[in-house]
């Protein structure tokens, strides 16, 4: 921002706030699946590699029920086409 300007003093304080904003971003239990991680706004995705996610815990979690929802259709397609083909 042009004609900005902030004191030493003020731009200390300020980077201060940012620094602290950011560490509570840091679990100390890591993502699940992964420890290690311990930023939880953003990670790269478990199932991207090293392609960044924000909020990983979250979009994971969503992503792992869309996925059992999707096989436990094909399982139930699977069975009601064997019990068509039996009968």
């Amino acid at each position: 921002m042009a004609g900005l300007t902030a004191s030493p003093e003020k731009l200390k304080a300020i980077n201060a706030e940012l620094t602290m904003a950011e560490r509570k971003f840091l679990s100390a239990e890591g993502l699940p699946r992964r420890p290690w991680t311990q930023n939880i706004l953003y990670a790269p995705g478990w199932y991207t590699g090293y392609g960044v996610k924000t909020l990983p815990g979250v979009r994971e979690a969503i992503e792992d029920a869309a996925i059992l929802r999707r096989l436990l259709s094909l399982r139930s397609s699977f069975n009601q086409s064997r019990t068509k083909r039996t009968m």
